[in-house]
């Protein structure tokens, strides 16, 4: 699946494809985080995100996991 850079409105990865960044039970495969993660990578509002995920325990946020974001699940 490809995202654009450019925003459709105020669509992003994660809210086309919720599943993929919030599994049930956080229970990642790693095909799932890298694609979580390539979708990011091209997503217009990362960083953003990274930000607002900081301190978030669930979820693949601004292209960070909750183990990359230093929470031990």
């Amino acid at each position: 699946m490809a995202y654009s850079n450019t925003p459709p409105e105020h669509d992003t990865p994660c809210r086309v494809d919720p599943d993929l960044f919030y599994p049930e039970d956080d229970d990642y495969t790693t095909t799932q985080i890298e694609t979580a993660k390539e979708a990011c990578d091209n997503c217009w509002f990362k960083v953003r995100c990274r930000e607002l995920g900081e301190h978030e325990r669930h979820g693949v946020w601004g292209g960070t996991t909750p183990a990359e974001r230093g929470f031990c699940l």
